[in-house]
């Protein structure tokens, strides 16, 4: 008989943790440490109900996979920037940015 266990909910240590990651892949000028350890921390503000911290890294993981051009993690920080929106009410800027995930080419498999 399957039991189920109750996945942790990742905590404040976490999100201490990812200044560290974020400010390690600007040093090594690797623009994807930097979008993973923004997202990352946006998550967990999120859990934490620190809305206005996770606004600041979905912002901050948007602008920078910007820069990267590389479709998946834009794809990845549009969502995550989404989420953040619709925690805080902020409804047409939650679509403006679905719309813009939606419209992103996709890979062909």
């Amino acid at each position: 008989k399957a039991t189920w266990r109750r996945l942790p909910v990742p905590g404040a240590g976490v999100l201490e943790e990812q200044p560290q990651a974020i400010e390690l892949g600007r040093l090594a000028e690797d623009l994807y440490t930097q979008v993973s350890g923004h997202l990352n921390a946006a998550r967990v503000s999120i859990y934490l109900g620190e809305l206005g911290v996770a606004r600041e890294h979905a912002a901050s993981s948007l602008t920078l996979a910007e820069k990267l051009s590389d479709r998946v993690f834009l794809e990845l920080t549009l969502g995550g920037y989404e989420t953040v929106c619709r925690f805080e009410g902020v409804f047409q800027i939650a679509r403006e940015l679905s719309d813009r995930g939606l419209a992103e080419p996709r890979a062909v498999a």
